[in-house]
């Protein structure tokens, strides 16, 4: 666009300052940034600056018990030498791949199948991505879900819970983690992968043209008229 003379403003994303940082977790604790100053520094120095990592670390330091609410004053602790002893992995991919691991084989299956659908995908087309059944799908996703791997786009979604056969729609909740579950796959699984999702859509569209009730053509309409 830059080319054709149309104004174009660009946006640079630079990593997160200890500054920055301070200002979200004192959102979150709710406490004075000035006060956190260690907690700080130990968050940024793990996270290098990456908001993602960041967000990560904390959800995985607060369900290891790192984090606290003291239920009578209502205010936030932590542990720092709890904080400071989190293994961290070299990157973003690596860290979540590490996340993944931790899910069961099919919730596995399942997300590296959705890897290859795209960054949004559906029960639909996770049935031809993967061998798992219906009910053993349903879980899978409840699982990926409860990881915060993905997200239901529809609302409705929470109503029906494990027991919907519909064909709700998901999204990855970063494209981060739609290639560390990518890379679960190895180069043959993942052709293997593509050709079977490939043909179960063309048996698709085959069963669609074979279907009585489908709408008549363009032209067959002008052929009849």
């Amino acid at each position: 666009m830059a080319s054709t003379g149309a104004g174009v403003t660009r946006l640079e994303r630079a990593p997160l300052s200890a500054a920055d940082v301070a200002r979200l977790l004192g959102q979150g604790l709710e406490r004075d940034p000035a006060s956190i100053a260690e907690l700080v520094d130990v968050l940024h120095d793990k996270a290098r600056g990456n908001p993602f990592f960041l967000r990560r670390l904390v959800e995985d330091a607060a369900a290891a018990g790192a984090f606290r609410l003291d239920a009578e004053s209502l205010t936030w602790g932590w542990d720092l030498a709890a904080l400071r002893s989190l293994s961290v992995a070299d990157n973003v991919v690596a860290l979540l791949r590490s996340e993944l691991e931790r899910l069961s084989g099919d919730a596995r299956e399942c997300l590296a199948g959705a890897a290859l659908l795209g960054d949004r995908f559906d029960l639909a087309g996770l049935r031809l991505a993967t061998d798992l059944d219906d009910e053993a799908l349903a879980v899978a996703v409840a699982a990926a879900i409860e990881g915060r791997f993905v997200q239901p786009l529809d609302d409705d979604y929470w109503a029906a819970g494990l027991r919907t056969s519909r064909p709700f729609r998901f999204a990855f909740v970063h494209d981060r983690v739609q290639q560390a579950a990518r890379e679960l796959l190895s180069d043959e699984e993942r052709a293997r992968l593509h050709l079977a999702i490939a043909r179960g859509l063309a048996a698709s569209e085959d069963e669609v043209e074979a279907s009585p009730f489908r709408p008549p053509s363009t032209t067959a309409r002008r052929s009849a008229s």
